[in-house]
């Protein structure tokens, strides 16, 4: 019989002046509206299974934070995968509409560490209750390289494939774990959904909620290697991003300040590839770019410390550039 661990639950209102502990790594924001009654089941497997990836790649235990949403939004709980994954069956859910953007927002405000991982759990598009300014927002995410999974009531197809998850580069997740090219399935720019667009602007992925509720281990196993071989690392660069990401305007990115996960000595060597063809464009802790193309960008900083070549980190940054208009 397995035994239910002790969970911290909170019950206050997030404000402005809360700030969250440095080590979160991975945030839910999770839709409690009346729609969502019966839809929050599948989470308690879902989360033993990323607690069990971060086993098997001996990680150990992540700390995580869990917000409520529908008008606003509420820390609910926080805890190690294992212990907040006991109590997805008894969340409770409320009347009203819900906006998600309120709790992205205010995550995507707070001191956090270099590529944490935001998880949105919603069965319905955006309902706007707070006015919030959608690019300055995507802005924030992209310069704290926020990594956002959109877990909707989205049917995801590819011709004759039902797919578990897509992301920006148009790869499809099917039911057989394969991955297959839709580029002639989707079109991003006309989605309706603005979480679907957070998702895909940070470089995370749209998920099917129909198709997890079935195989919640699909999106845990993948969790628990994603966020494990990230901060498995031994350092992490925290990129600002300077300026405005507008074709032929100056965009600096500033990643002089790594944060180590473990005692490492000597000094750190930055290596950047501003089109990821594998070929170092700039080298230092602050490279400058003039995007002279609108479209979307994958930028590679390679990591590397000069007394231990064998510690090296690969981190990608995901941009759109646009026409200024």
């Amino acid at each position: 019989m397995r035994t239910i661990p002790v969970l911290s639950f909170l019950a206050f209102v997030f404000s402005a002046s809360v700030v969250f502990a440095s080590d979160v790594k991975l945030y839910v924001a999770l839709d409690t509206s009346g729609s969502m009654r019966n839809k929050h089941a599948w989470l308690e497997e879902m989360f033993f299974s990323m607690s069990e990836a971060l086993i098997q790649r001996e990680y150990g235990e992540m700390e995580i934070e869990v917000y409520s949403f529908t008008e606003k939004s509420s820390l609910i709980m926080t805890g190690p995968a294992e212990k907040v994954a006991d109590s997805f069956r008894s969340i409770r859910v409320y009347g009203g509409t819900e906006d998600g953007l309120i709790p992205i927002q205010q995550i995507a405000s707070k001191n956090i560490l270099a590529g944490a991982h935001v998880l949105l759990i919603t069965d319905e598009p955006r309902t706007e209750v707070v006015s919030v300014d959608f690019e300055l927002l995507m802005n924030t995410i992209k310069r704290k390289n926020i990594i956002i999974h959109a877990i909707t009531w989205a049917k995801l197809t590819c011709g004759a494939n039902r797919l578990f998850a897509i992301d920006g580069s148009y790869q499809g997740l099917t039911s057989q774990m394969n991955r297959i090219d839709c580029s002639d399935e989707y079109n991003f720019d006309e989605t309706n959904n603005q979480y679907y667009q957070a998702a895909i602007l940070s470089g995370g992925k749209i998920w099917s909620m129909q198709e997890l509720q079935k195989s919640p281990s699909v999106i845990g196993d993948f969790l628990g290697q994603e966020l494990a071989d990230k901060y498995n690392s031994a350092f992490v660069a925290d990129v600002e991003i300077i300026g405005e990401l507008f074709k032929d305007n100056p965009v600096t990115f500033d990643a002089s300040n790594i944060i180590f996960n473990v005692d490492v000595s000597g000094p750190i060597n930055w290596e950047w590839d501003y089109n990821n063809d594998g070929i170092t464009d700039d080298y230092g802790p602050v490279a400058a770019h003039i995007f002279n193309e609108v479209g979307d960008y994958q930028i590679t900083l390679l990591l590397s410390n000069q007394n231990e070549p064998s510690l090296k980190v690969k981190q990608v940054i995901t941009i759109e550039v646009r026409e200024q208009y």
